[in-house]
C-alpha cells in the first residue's frame, strides 16, 4: 500500500524534473523514480515529465520509446496524474509536438489527468535550447540565429516547479493549462537582453525560420511572475556561484 505522501516522478534527471525532486524532498513526500515499481502501490500522485525533447524532424525510435511507450504505460495507472506537455502541441510541426499531442489525447481518455502545457523552460543546469546557447557562446563571437523575428513565451524552472506543486497541493487533476508569463519576446530580442544583462557581446548573423515553425508561441493567460530579465539575471547569478 502507498502512503499520502508517496509519488512516483518520471524525468528526474530533467531540469524541471531534479528540481522538482529536490523540492518534493524538501516538503516531506516520498519520491520513487524506479519503473519497476510504477504498478506496485498506490500512489499519491503520478507525475510525469520524462521525454525526448529535440524537434528534429527525422524518426527517431529514443523518441518513440519515452514520448509513446513509457508515456502510454503511465496513463495506464488509475492515480491522478500531472504530466509535462508542450506549447507544440498546438501545432502538428514535429514527431516531439506530434508525441504531446498524443500524450493530451491519452489525459482525456484518463479522465484524472492534468496536462501543463510548458512555455520554453530555461534555468540552471539547463543544456538545451537557446538560452543555454547563450550562457554557453564565448564572448565576441557571431551567432547564428535561426528565425530572429519568432517571439517565443520565456519560463523560469522555478515557476514550472511552484506550478506542478501547486497543482499537486490542491488536487487538481483535470485538463490542459498553459503554463508561461503571457508575454512573448522576439529572439533576436531575447539575444540583445541577455547581452544587456550579461555584459558579453556578439556579432549576430541570421537565418530564416523553418517552414513550420509558429510565428508566435505565447501562453494564454500566463500566470508566472518571474519575466525575462529576472529570469536571465537569476540564471547568471546561479552559474556565476
Amino acid at each position: 500500500m502507498g502512503s499520502n505522501t508517496d509519488i512516483f516522478l518520471t524525468g528526474a534527471t530533467g531540469l524541471i524534473g531534479r528540481n522538482l525532486h529536490q523540492r518534493l524532498f524538501n516538503e516531506g513526500y516520498d519520491v520513487e523514480t524506479n519503473l519497476r515499481y510504477l504498478h506496485t502501490k498506490k500512489w499519491l500522485t503520478v507525475i510525469h515529465l520524462a521525454a525526448v525533447t529535440h524537434t528534429n524532424p527525422h524518426f527517431d525510435p529514443d523518441l518513440i520509446e519515452a514520448n509513446y511507450i513509457l508515456t502510454k504505460e503511465i496513463f495506464k495507472t488509475p492515480f491522478p496524474l500531472i504530466y509535462a506537455s508542450s506549447c507544440s502541441a498546438q501545432y502538428d510541426s514535429n514527431p516531439y509536438a506530434q508525441s504531446k499531442m498524443y500524450a493530451e489525447h491519452l489525459g482525456a481518455i484518463h479522465g484524472n489527468a492534468l496536462g501543463l502545457r510548458f512555455f520554453n523552460v530555461y534555468g540552471f543546469g539547463n543544456q538545451k535550447g537557446i538560452v543555454n546557447y547563450l550562457m554557453t557562446a564565448p564572448n565576441n563571437c557571431t551567432l547564428v540565429l535561426r528565425g530572429p523575428e519568432l517571439i517565443r513565451d520565456y519560463l523560469h524552472v522555478s515557476e514550472a516547479v511552484d506550478q506542478i506543486m501547486f497543482h499537486l497541493k490542491h488536487n487538481y487533476f483535470k485538463g490542459i493549462l498553459d503554463i508561461g508569463t503571457g508575454i512573448g519576446t522576439s529572439t533576436l530580442n531575447l539575444v540583445n537582453l541577455y547581452m544587456e544583462v550579461s555584459g558579453k557581446n556578439f556579432k549576430i548573423d541570421t537565418i530564416p525560420a523553418g517552414a513550420h515553425e509558429p510565428e508566435v508561441m505565447v501562453a494564454r493567460g500566463g500566470s508566472c511572475k518571474i519575466l525575462l530579465r529576472e529570469g536571465l539575471l537569476k540564471l547568471i547569478n546561479e552559474t556565476n556561484k
